[in-house]
């Protein structure tokens, strides 16, 4: 299963107040160092912008600590002498350069900015509206929110997400396989989805495995979840495949239908 973003209009808020912040300190060598606090005074309306305190912001930062928590490590990674533009042009900054994982045919690795056209494509899907969910994503500020708010956010909490499926043969990005973390199930999930046309094809059982190594060896955990709708046989097929053991079926609070679990004991 996926997660869905926070929303565009607080996305493209939090957009305009980093652009605003690196015109502001470019070429100003000696404030970048002030740029996350800066930045989080801003967005959190502690000083208004005739320096006044402002209580009703101050009190509101309480329920905003998460978010801006994850925001301000975006804002430190900003390469100010880049034209303005929104953090993570092509990787994000908490990411760049990893490769998750390696099989015969496919490269893991965090998804970027440059992944948008395929998470538009993915998410539309009737496949994916079917079994997983529809997640709003309608065009590419959509796709890119998705993935900002989404796997980016996930990865920087618990060190993990979901990853994007790259093709060695021709470098296309086919799809997600990775680790998620969700209300309702105790333990990190394998989630997985593919574009429709490379589906059957193997990509599906190949990258869960290389997930499931993954997070043996490289996360060191002891116990793997994964869910799924109770009538998408080809999902339950492959996490039996792949080792996970029926548990039982359930609710979440987050999905309306019944949902199978699964379980893979990892040592």
């Amino acid at each position: 299963m996926l997660v869905s973003g926070t929303g565009a209009k607080s996305h493209e808020n939090l957009k305009n107040g980093i652009v605003l912040v690196r015109d502001w300190v470019r070429g100003r060598d000696k404030f970048r160092g002030y740029v996350p606090m800066i930045f989080v005074l801003l967005m959190l309306g502690w000083v208004n912008i005739r320096g006044k305190f402002n209580v009703i912001g101050f009190i509101s930062c309480y329920s905003r600590v998460y978010y801006v928590k994850q925001r301000v490590k975006l804002v430190m990674a900003i390469d100010v002498n880049k034209p303005a533009s929104f953090a993570g042009d092509e990787f994000s900054p908490l990411t760049q350069n990893m490769t998750i994982a390696e099989t015969e045919r496919l490269i893991i690795r965090p998804l970027s900015l440059s992944d948008t056209e395929m998470i538009l494509v993915l998410l539309n899907e009737p496949a994916f509206i079917k079994n997983i969910a529809d997640k709003g994503v309608r065009n590419l500020n959509d796709a890119k929110d998705y993935i900002i708010n989404g796997p980016w956010a996930m990865h920087e909490l618990h060190g993990f997400s979901l990853y994007c499926c790259q093709r060695k043969c021709d470098g296309k990005t086919i799809g997600l396989s990775g680790l998620f973390k969700r209300e309702g199930v105790t333990h990190p999930e394998v989630a997985f989805a593919f574009l429709e046309k490379y589906c059957r094809q193997g990509y599906g059982f190949e990258s869960v495995s290389a997930v499931i190594e993954y997070a043996r060896e490289t996360l060191q955990l002891k116990l793997l979840q994964a869910i799924t709708n109770t009538n998408n046989q080809g999902s339950i097929k492959l996490l039996e495949k792949s080792g996970f053991n029926f548990l039982n079926v359930m609710k979440l609070p987050t999905i309306d239908t019944e949902i199978n679990l699964f379980e893979l004991a990892l040592e």
